[in-house]
Order: C-alpha cells, then structure tokens, then sequence
C-alpha cells in the first residue's frame, strides 16, 4: 500500500469513528429527539415542496385581503372576487370615532375606489418571502391560522383632507411653547403644555381598509402634538430677562454718561425664538427639554430656542432726545427719467447712532455681571440701493410707454386713479421675473384713502371702491404691448369700452383678473408713471431687447345687439323717453401682436376680447298730462 493510500485510509477510518463516538455518545432520549427533529425538518421540506408545487401561480391557501378569502386562487380571479366584494361592501359607510364623538364616511365622500391588482400582489407574496424559515413559518400560518393582509384602497387626497380636518377641528388641541413674558419690571415664565393630534397616515389607512371589512368602526389615532419650545429652550431667556430688568443702566455717548431707569430699560427687552437644527420636542421633553425623535404618532414641527435681548427700536424710540441731531441719513440711489433715457442720482452712506452694537454691548454687560454700562458709537448707515447696484439693473432707457385721457370732472376716479399711480410708480421687476398688478398695487381699501367710483361690476357699471383702477390696467397693459415683453396674464372688460385702444384694454379687480407680464430681458425693468387730472402715463425703462411690434386689429365680429330695458317714471310726463344708461352692443376683436427682434420673429400673441351686450336702460314717462280747464257760457235770456 502506498503512503498516499495509507493516509486516505486514515483519514476515512477517523471521520468514521469520530461520527460513531459522537452518535454513540447520546443517551437514547437524545438520539430519539435528533431523529425526530431531523425528521420534521424532512417533513416541513417535502410539505413545503408539495405546497409549493400546487400553490404555483396561485395564491397560498388560507390568506385573505381584508375579510376577502382569496387562498389557493388565481390572481385573475381574486381581483374579481375582491372587485365584487368591495362593489358590495363600500355601499355601507364607514364610522370614525373619537370618545362620544363619532363621524360617519361613504366611500363616494372620498371617491375611494380599491386597487384589485396591488392587493391581489399582497397576497401573492405570503409564503414567497426570502429563506426558508420564514417561507415555512408564513405557509404553516396560513395554512392553520389564516393570515390577512390589508386591501390597497385609494381615494382622492383632497377629500380625505376635508374629512380629516373636520375630525381635527373636534379631536386636535395646539401644543403651547413655553415663553416668557415681560411686563414692566415683572419677568414671567409660561411652561411647555403638550398637545393632542391626529395622525392622519394610520387614520386615513384605516378607513380606507374598512371599506374592506365587516368591521365598520375606525378608532381616530391620535398621538402627541409637539411643542417647539421646550421649558429648557426658554430656561436661559428667563434667566436673562431678569437680569436684563435688573437695574438701571449708563451709556456713554461723546464722554458723557447718560443713566436710564430700571423702568425704561425693561422697556427695551424682547424675546425671540431661534431656530436649531433638531428634531420636535416629544411629551416628556417638554419640561426636560430634550429633543426626541419624529415618531408615526407626532405632529411635526421645528425646535426653537428662545433668547432675551435689547430691542435697538426700542432704545431709539426711548433715547430720542439724545440722538436728536446726531449725524445724517443714507440716501439711495435714484433712477431719473427725462424723456427716453435714464441716469442715475447717486446714493450716499450716512452717519448714525450704532444701536444694533449698543443694544448687543449692553445685554452682554447685563447678563454676564459686569457693570451695566456701554459706550453708544457711531457707524456708517449704508444706503439699500447703492449707485453702483443701481448701474448693475441696467435701467438706462425707456423700452415701452403709453397715455390714455379721462374726464377730470369726476373727481373719486380722478383720486383712484392718482393713488394707483403712485403706488405702481418706481417698482422693479428683476429679469425673468413676472409682475403682478394686484400683488404690486395691493388692495384697494378706503383706508388707504380710495373712494367709491363708477366701475363694471357684473355687466353692470355701478359705484365701487377703487373705480377708475381699470384706467391704470389698460394703460399699463399697452405700455407692456409696444415694450414685446411677454403678457403672462390680461383680462377685457366683459363690455365694450369705446375710449379705450379696441381690443387692447384690460380690467383688474383686487379678488378677479390680474394683469401681469414676465421681464424676458437680461436687466431690470422700472416702471414709472405720471398723470394730471385728465391723462395718465405709463412708462417701462431698462435696456432696450431692440423689439419692434407690429399688430392688427380685427373689425367687431359676433356682434349680438343690445337689449333694452324700460323703467316707469312717474316724474316725466307719458310718451317722453329717457335713455339712463346707454346699451352697448356685444362683439368680439381679436389683435394680434408680432414681435420682431433683428428681423427675426420672437414671438406671435393673440388677444381675444369677447365682449358680452350691455343692456340699455330708458325710463317711460307715466306722469298724466294736465288738461287746460275751460268755461261753459250760459246763453243770455
């Protein structure tokens, strides 16, 4: 026998020994329980086999969507069985409860609809997971336990959103941050109270999964709402603020020491909340103060920190008297328009009182204990728009203006037009920006001195506060029409207006139509404008795109006569007619702009205005007409 051989023999005889010692060290009870475990596990292995051979294609036998059985059937026809059941079942509503409260849902209020073939896939997976041991576990539970999965019901999010919020506005009560609060010398800490939420992901999924299900009662989860400030996000304020209100304080200013009362110093004090970068404080943070993690069961929200500090309006306003006088204001940069061009009135740095550095200088003296004292210095006060911002916009020369006249004689619209004017006049538009009408003017409010005018609303010209604004939105939008720059948004008046550009004027109402258009060029665009009590002007400046703009105007089209209206007037006499309100006739225009820009097309706008018929209004005379009286002769005898 060789040595190869040999070895080979040896190495054989010892495993054989080696599983012979091993076996033979077992007591009988433990040969009988390895045997018996290795025998299961040939069971399970076979049975998992034959399963998995007659379960192919098909969905394992004991497993339900919802309190749908579909065991042991094909996808196809699971989706069926589960279309019809959910046909059947989501005809009775469903019930949210909350305590005593409760809120009945039907499947149309939030267009629910079930999603066959994504539940269908659900059940497809019980048994077919990764490893063995979890495929076996999840076969043998279906098979002698059953195992449901939920259905996959969608519905439409806004309509959930609007029966949530009806369950919120019962269910939800708001955290309350803990703050501080300064009243006079009195410094006052309000804790931290949590709040109750509703978890709209676990609520919603719920409900939806009942349309499936026998069990037509969804409890409402609710889970914590988070505070934002915490007792220990505001522990330091607190502490601070009474020692901000501590005393009276010195300031320095030119040598000279100027002392302020305990009183008037208290005065100055704000708390404010910054934000840190942490998660939402959760129910037992909120008196510790330490941040937990965003869980399923809380609303969000965003940690603060709050701090005390000296407000510097607040000691500018109280130290008036000292810095009156004291050096001079900044002065921005000016656009000034003369004809097409611009130029640009320099801006200037000016000197004032630094307040910012006082208020910081004397909070830390306060806080830290030393002596509450600081020095008031002087700084440069930097203008916003400085002149060499102001070259940088490009504004250099007029690229669109328009005029439009108005009667003088009636003097609310003259005044609505005029603030209108104002407010519109030296606003900005950044390049590739779009400008809004409305956003730009704001409302049109009697308090900003607005007066009640003449203006279409419904058809119908009636008095309106802030009538005349159309005036400044037509003459706008066609100073926008000769700039080329693109219209993003005009509206026509719903009747003819014959003064104004046909087909190219454009109303603007503070809650209906906007008018706006998108600076498309590379530099700012100022808009200027300029009125006298019977025109107004307005004019667009910035670098010139070299648009040119050609149009046409259509003749009136669809034109739909006036109807007329009588009204009976008992003041003039019968037959006499008075017409009170002109009709105006229904038509539509169409313009079309080109825009050119070196020879070439940039592009092509259409400008539809329909225009509905305005009804005329004549008052009928009912008054009877007098008689003259005549005598009656009586022959002589």
């Amino acid at each position: 026998m060789s040595a190869t051989t040999q070895r080979s023999h040896r190495a054989s005889s010892s495993r054989s020994s080696s599983r012979s010692t091993l076996w033979g060290a077992l007591t009988p009870g433990g040969r009988w329980l390895v045997g018996a475990i290795v025998g299961v596990a040939a069971v399970l292995a076979l049975s998992v086999g034959a399963d998995s051979i007659a379960s192919a294609g098909r969905i394992h036998p004991g497993v339900r969507v919802g309190d749908v059985a579909v065991g042991a059937m094909a996808p196809k026809d699971a989706q069926a069985k589960i279309a019809s059941a959910f046909a059947e079942e989501s005809r009775r509503p469903v019930t949210l409860t909350w305590g005593s409260r409760s809120w009945q849902v039907s499947a149309s209020d939030v267009d629910a609809h079930i999603d066959t073939w994504t539940s269908v896939q659900r059940a497809m997976q019980v048994g077919r997971g990764s490893g063995f041991g979890s495929i076996v576990l999840e076969r043998v539970s279906a098979l002698f336990g059953g195992v449901t999965v939920p259905a996959k019901v969608n519905a439409r999010q806004s309509r959930l959103d609007l029966v949530v919020s009806k369950v919120e506005t019962a269910v939800a009560l708001p955290a309350r941050d803990a703050s501080v609060a300064v009243d006079g010398t009195d410094v006052r800490f309000i804790h931290a109270v949590t709040g109750r939420a509703v978890v709209r992901q676990s609520t919603v999924s719920a409900l939806l999964s009942a349309f499936l299900s026998s069990d037509r009662t969804v409890p409402v989860t609710v889970g914590p709402a988070l505070v934002s400030v915490s007792d220990a996000d505001a522990r330091q304020a607190y502490l601070d603020a009474q020692r901000l209100v501590a005393g009276p304080v010195t300031i320095v200013f030119k040598g000279t020491a100027h002392a302020v009362a305990r009183s008037q110093v208290a005065g100055w004090v704000g708390i404010r909340a910054d934000p840190i970068a942490t998660g939402p404080v959760g129910p037992s943070a909120a008196a510790s103060g330490a941040a937990t993690s965003q869980d399923s069961s809380a609303s969000a929200t965003r940690r603060s920190v709050l701090r005390a500090y000296f407000e510097p309006t607040r000691i500018a306003t109280s130290l008036g008297s000292l810095l009156s006088g004291v050096g001079r204001p900044s002065t921005d940069a000016t656009f000034v328009a003369t004809g097409g061009t611009v130029r640009i009135k320099p801006s200037q740095v000016g000197i004032g009182a630094d307040l910012p550095g006082l208020a910081t200088d004397l909070a830390q003296a306060c806080t830290t204990g030393r002596k509450r004292m600081a020095t008031l210095r002087l700084t440069a006060l930097e203008p916003k728009l400085s002149t060499e911002q102001a070259a940088a916009m490009g504004i250099t020369e007029r690229i669109g203006t328009f005029t439009t006249d108005y009667d003088s004689g009636n003097r609310p619209r003259v005044n609505n037009v005029h603030l209108l004017a104002v407010s519109l006049n030296n606003q900005v538009v950044a390049p590739g920006a779009v400008f809004s009408f409305n956003q730009a003017a704001g409302e049109r409010t009697a308090a900003k001195g607005y007066q009640e005018a003449p203006a279409i609303v419904d058809g119908k010209l009636v008095p309106q506060l802030g009538g005349g604004v159309c005036q400044v939105g037509t003459t706008m939008f066609n100073a926008i029409f000769f700039s080329g720059l693109p219209v993003v948004e005009r509206t026509n008046h719903s009747f003819f207006i014959s003064h104004y550009p046909r087909g190219r004027d454009a109303t603007v109402s503070w809650d209906g139509p906007d008018l706006k258009f998108r600076n498309d060029t590379s530099s700012w665009v100022l808009i200027r404008t300029s009125f006298t009590d019977s025109s107004l002007t307005v004019s667009l400046y910035g670098t010139t795109p070299d648009y040119r703009v050609e149009y046409t105007t259509s003749p009136l089209t669809n034109v739909v006569p006036f109807p007329v209206t009588q009204v009976k007037d008992p003041t003039l006499p019968v037959g006499a007619k008075v017409v009170s309100d002109p009709g105006v006739n229904g038509c539509t225009i169409t313009v079309v702009r080109t825009v050119y820009q070196g020879g070439r097309v940039v592009r092509t706008d259409t400008f539809v205005s329909h225009y509905k018929a305005k009804v005329e209004t004549v008052r009928v005379g009912t008054k009877p007409v007098s008689k003259p009286a005549t005598a009656t002769v009586t022959p002589k005898k």
